[in-house]
C-alpha cells in the first residue's frame, strides 16, 4: 500500500510512504515539497493514490518503481515522458471502475439553443484528465521533481488529449469567450477602465483565463461530481476579481475619511451615488435583455452570432433609439434620461431589444407600429444620421386640432404640431436603413398614416405624463427579470 502522509512539523512537506498487507511501516520513498497552488487542495491527491493502491493491485509496484527509477536516474524528465499513456490508461481504467453516469451530468433538458452543450462524453474527459493530472501533480509540484518547463509543456498536453481529442476544451475556450463577452457588453466602461489602468482587453483576458483553467484548476476537477457549475464559478469570480482589482487600484476610501462627501462635497456625492444606481440598472437591464436573446427566442448558434455582430456594429446612439428606446426605458427603468444618452451603444440597443420585449402584449396592442422600432437597429450606421433634421408636415391636421391635450403643459396647436411633424419625419426617414436586430429583416411595413396616428397619440401622452400606467406594468414585468 501506498501512504501519503504530512509532515506536521512542516506542513508543505509530504511523504510517500511504502506499507506492508498488515499496514506496518516498509519504507519512505520520497519527501515531497509542495508547491500546489493551495497546499489543503493536495489532500484530493492524497485519496487518489491511496485509494488506487487498495483498489488495483498493480498500481503499487509500477507508481512507486516509477518514483524510485526517476530519482536514481537523477531526475530523468524522460523516464515521465515514456509513462505518460500509462498515466492516463491509470487514470481511465479508475473512471471506468467507478461505474460513474456522465450523462446525468450534462442537464441537456435545461440547454438552449444557444448553450455551449458539455456532453457525457465531455464531462468524462475531463475526469480522466483531472485524475492523471493529480497522478502526475508528485512530480509537477515538487521543485526538486519537477521536469523542465519544456518538457513539462510538452507532457501536460498529452495529458491533456482526452479533452483535446473530444473537443471539450474548444467548449471551455467558448464557455469563457460567452461569459466575457457579456461581461463586456454589459459592463462596457469597467472594460474601458481596465484597459488603461490593467492593459488587459475582454480578448486578451479569454486567453488568461483559458490558460488559467487548463493550466492549473483541472486537478482540481472531483470526478463525481459535475465540473461545469465549478468552472463557471472559477470564470464569474476571476471576472469580478478583475473588476474589483481596478477599483482596488484606482479607488482612495479609508477610515481616514468619513465618507465620500468628505472628500468631494456631498452634491457630488449624491449625484455619484446616482450615476451608480443607474449604471446599475443598465447594466442589470442589459444583461436581461441578453438572457432573454439566448433563452427565449430559440435561436440558432448561427442566428446568435449574427445578433452579436450586428450588436458590435452600433457604435453611436441613433436617431430613433433617442426619439424613442430611450425615452421608453427611462420611464420604465425610472433612469433619468440624461444618463441614458451616456450609456454605450450596445448597452442602449440591449436596452430597446428589453423594452421590445417588455412591450409584448401591453405597450404593441396600442402601439404596434412604434413597437417594433424598440428592436430595430441601422443597418448602415453611417446612414442613420442622415435623418436628424426633417422637413416632413402631418398630413392630418384634424389628428391634433381635435385633441386637446397639451404638450409640456403647452395647449398651442402650432407648437404640438411642429414638434409630432419632426419626430414623423425623423421616424420615417429612419425607417429606410432599419431592421430588426433580433432577425436582420426589415422591421414591417407600415403607412405615413399609421406612423402619424401611432406616434401622435403615443407623443402627445407620452408628454403629458399619460402613459405612466403602461409604464408601470411594463416595470413590474421587467423585475421578474432582475
Amino acid at each position: 500500500m501506498l501512504f501519503l502522509q504530512r509532515n506536521d512539523k512542516n506542513r508543505r512537506e509530504w511523504v510517500l510512504l511504502q506499507v506492508d498487507n498488515n499496514n506496518n511501516f516498509k519504507r519512505e520513498i520520497v519527501r515531497l515539497t509542495c508547491q500546489y497552488p493551495s497546499r489543503n487542495k493536495f489532500n484530493p491527491v492524497k485519496e487518489l493514490i491511496e485509494e488506487l493502491s487498495s483498489s488495483d493491485k498493480s498500481f503499487e509496484p509500477w507508481f512507486a518503481g516509477l518514483m524510485d527509477l526517476y530519482l536514481q536516474n537523477d531526475t530523468d524528465a524522460q523516464i515521465i515522458e515514456k509513462n505518460v499513456d500509462k498515466f492516463l490508461k491509470v487514470a481511465e481504467d479508475f473512471i471506468d471502475s467507478r461505474k460513474i453516469n456522465f450523462n446525468n451530468f450534462a442537464k441537456l433538458e435545461k440547454a438552449s439553443k444557444t448553450s455551449i452543450r458539455f456532453l457525457g462524453d465531455d464531462i468524462r474527459a475531463i475526469a480522466i484528465t483531472a485524475t492523471a493530472l493529480k497522478l502526475y501533480s508528485l512530480f509537477w509540484f515538487d521543485k526538486r521533481l519537477s521536469l523542465p518547463n519544456n518538457v513539462h509543456r510538452q507532457v501536460y498536453e498529452r495529458l491533456l488529449s482526452p479533452c483535446l481529442n473530444q473537443g471539450t476544451t474548444e467548449k471551455i475556450f467558448q464557455l469563457i469567450r460567452s461569459k466575457i463577452y457579456r461581461s463586456n457588453l454589459t459592463d462596457r466602461y469597467m472594460w474601458d477602465l481596465i484597459r488603461i489602468c490593467l492593459l488587459e482587453s475582454p480578448e486578451s483576458y479569454i486567453m488568461t483565463i483559458f490558460k488559467f483553467l487548463t493550466q492549473n484548476m483541472l486537478i482540481s476537477i472531483e470526478i463525481d461530481k459535475n465540473p461545469i457549475p465549478f468552472l463557471v464559478s472559477l470564470i464569474d469570480g476571476s471576472i469580478k476579481w478583475l473588476m474589483r482589482t481596478v477599483y482596488v487600484d484606482r479607488i482612495l476610501y479609508g477610515e481616514a475619511f468619513g465618507g465620500v462627501d468628505d472628500i468631494y462635497g456631498s452634491t457630488l456625492s449624491k449625484e455619484s451615488f446616482l450615476v451608480y444606481c443607474c449604471n446599475d440598472d443598465i447594466n442589470k437591464s442589459a444583461s436581461a435583455a441578453m438572457d432573454i436573446i439566448e433563452n427565449e427566442y430559440n435561436l440558432t448558434d448561427s442566428a446568435f452570432n449574427d445578433i452579436r455582430d450586428r450588436l458590435d456594429g452600433i457604435t453611436n446612439l441613433f436617431p430613433s433609439m433617442k426619439l424613442l428606446v430611450l425615452p421608453i426605458a427611462s420611464k420604465v427603468l425610472e433612469i433619468p434620461y440624461k444618463f441614458l444618452l451616456t450609456c454605450p451603444p450596445k448597452h442602449a440597443m440591449l436596452l430597446g431589444i428589453f423594452m421590445h420585449h417588455l412591450a409584448e402584449g401591453i405597450m404593441d396592442r396600442e402601439f404596434k407600429v412604434l413597437s417594433a422600432f424598440l428592436s430595430a437597429c441601422p443597418r448602415d450606421m453611417e446612414k442613420a444620421f442622415s435623418s436628424t433634421r426633417s422637413s416632413y408636415k402631418i398630413r392630418y391636421l384634424e389628428d391634433i386640432i381635435n385633441d386637446p391635450t397639451p404638450i409640456f403643459g403647452f395647449g398651442s396647436k402650432t407648437l404640438k404640431y411642429e414638434i409630432l411633424s419632426s419626430i414623423c419625419g425623423v421616424l420615417s426617414a429612419s425607417k429606410k436603413n432599419l431592421m430588426s436586430c433580433l432577425t436582420g429583416k426589415s422591421i414591417g411595413k407600415f403607412t405615413y398614416l399609421q406612423l402619424e396616428w401611432d406616434a401622435i397619440k403615443f407623443f402627445t401622452r407620452l408628454y403629458s405624463n399619460q402613459l405612466d400606467d403602461m409604464f408601470l406594468t411594463m416595470r413590474e414585468k421587467a423585475y421578474s427579470y432582475f
